[in-house]
């Protein structure tokens, strides 16, 4: 994913919370990441900082 840095200690960090928010149910066919969702997200239409 675009906002993943690694470090040359191959150290992962999320970089960017911009598109983190409180859940939200999509039932108005919003547009959104579709291959960077988690799997449970698409699943259960249900959006937060954790998915």
């Amino acid at each position: 994913a675009r906002n993943i840095l690694v470090s040359e200690q191959d150290i992962a960090k999320v970089s960017d919370f911009g598109l983190s928010q409180e859940a939200t149910l999509n039932q108005e066919g919003g547009k959104f990441p579709i291959k960077w969702t988690a799997p449970e997200a698409l699943r259960k239409k249900e959006f937060s900082s954790m998915s």
